[in-house]
């Protein structure tokens, strides 16, 4: 069975370079990193055999722009091509397996979410920036009145959205849970979405994630 979390120790600043992938492609990522988490959802949801290599983002291997000239991940390497971004590599998978993408979120409902929940989310959880609660809750309470976010929150099944998303409402339900309990349609998306098979194979466990949020330690319990 393929291990779709990914739980490998991670590849570090002196780590000798993979030989390349030959027999399945390779997904260069990092158990903790949401963008890297997108692909690993949707790997899971194709049912694609793939190797992780986990790259330390403190502490990269000094080969690594090789593959990624920005040193991000997630990359995908498959046949001797290396494709970086998140979004590139679904949209590569989606087109190799004839799989139809579809939104219910707009554009601007989605740039809304990424850049004022999310980004309010690390200030909080990342930087200690206790000053942007009130405005983060606000934001929260904002998308989940969306009427397409209502729509998105009863879909039983994987959409583009959740795929994008998830990552981030996966971590905000451990970290703010009290805040999501204070909404229908969160509470809803959150129960929904977690019993899809692609989110049950790449679950964080909340003891392993409040302990990486502590540490911000790569490696932790491997």
């Amino acid at each position: 069975m393929n291990d779709f979390m990914g739980n490998t120790k991670c590849l570090k600043e002196d780590s000798p370079k993979p030989e390349p992938a030959v027999e399945i492609p390779r997904l260069f990522s990092n158990r903790f990193c949401p963008y890297a988490k997108r692909v690993k959802i949707f790997l899971a949801h194709l049912k694609i055999d793939h190797e992780t290599v986990n790259i330390d983002l403190n502490s990269k291997p000094k080969w690594f722009r090789e593959v990624s000239p920005l040193a991000k991940v997630p990359v995908y390497e498959n046949n001797g091509s290396f494709t970086p971004d998140s979004v590139d590599i679904i949209n590569l998978l989606a087109k190799d397996n004839k799989f139809e993408l579809s939104k219910i979120l707009s554009q601007g409902e989605f740039n809304g979410f990424m850049e004022q929940i999310v980004s309010l989310w690390y200030k909080i959880c990342y930087y200690k920036d206790l000053s942007v609660i009130g405005t983060f809750e606000e934001a929260l309470k904002n998308f989940a009145a969306l009427e397409s976010f209502g729509v998105l929150s009863k879909c039983k099944t994987l959409e583009f959205d959740d795929v994008l998303i998830w990552p981030w409402m996966e971590m905000i339900n451990l970290t703010h849970w009290e805040v999501i309990q204070r909404h229908d349609a969160l509470k809803t998306y959150i129960s929904n979405k977690s019993r899809l098979e692609p989110m049950k194979l790449t679950r964080i466990p909340a003891d392993v994630f409040k302990r990486f949020a502590s540490s911000h330690d790569f490696d932790i319990d491997l």
